[in-house]
C-alpha cells in the first residue's frame, strides 16, 4: 500500500511540474505559445495574475511585450517607445490614473483599433498596467503583486556565486 501511495505521489508531483514552465511559474500552455510566437526569443521578465500573463523580451534592440490570457492565447504586443514618441498630451492624460505610483514605462501597440498605448504604473507593491486609446480613454487594466526574492538580493550582496553549477 505504502508504494502505490508513493507511486501517486511522485505522478502528482511530476504532473504538476509539467505543467509549469521552470522557474517562471507560467503555465505550459502559455509558455508553449509564447515560444510558438516568437521562437528563439526568451523573455527576460514575466508579470502574471490568474487571468494575464505579460512576457517582456528584447528582439534586434526593441524591448517588446507579449501580453497572453491564460488559455495561451496572444491578445496584443507592443514595442517600448519613449515619451517624445506619445501622442501630444496622452502622458499628461495618462498621469494619475493610479494613486501613488508612478509612470515606469510605456508601450505603442497595434490593434485591430487603431494604435493603442500600454502605461506601466509602479507604486512598489504593485504593477498596474492600462492600455488606453491615443486620446487617453482606458481601454483594459491588469494589477500585479511584486514580488522581490530578497534571499536573493542577499546572497549577491556577500558575493555568493551565481552559476549553474553551484547550485546543484
Amino acid at each position: 500500500m505504502k508504494k502505490h501511495t508513493l507511486v501517486f505521489i511522485v505522478a502528482g508531483f511530476l504532473l504538476g511540474a509539467a505543467q509549469m514552465a521552470p522557474k517562471t511559474g507560467v503555465p505550459a500552455n502559455v509558455m508553449k505559445a509564447f515560444s510558438q510566437a516568437f521562437a528563439g526569443v526568451t523573455p527576460y521578465q514575466w508579470d502574471m495574475n490568474a487571468t494575464a500573463f505579460y512576457a517582456y523580451f528584447e528582439v534586434e534592440g526593441a524591448y517588446q511585450y507579449c501580453r497572453l490570457d491564460a488559455t495561451g492565447k496572444i491578445t496584443d504586443t507592443g514595442k517600448f517607445i519613449g515619451e517624445d514618441e506619445l501622442p501630444e498630451d496622452l502622458l499628461e492624460k495618462m498621469t494619475g490614473k493610479v494613486a501613488d505610483a508612478e509612470i515606469s514605462e510605456h508601450y505603442v501597440v497595434s490593434t485591430a483599433k487603431g494604435k493603442q498605448y500600454l502605461f506601466v504604473y509602479d507604486d512598489g507593491v504593485s504593477k498596474n498596467l492600462i492600455l488606453a486609446s491615443a486620446k487617453g480613454e482606458v481601454v483594459r487594466k491588469d494589477q500585479f503583486t511584486i514580488f522581490e526574492d530578497e534571499g536573493i538580493e542577499e546572497e549577491v550582496e556577500d558575493g555568493d556565486s551565481k552559476d549553474e553549477e553551484d547550485w546543484k
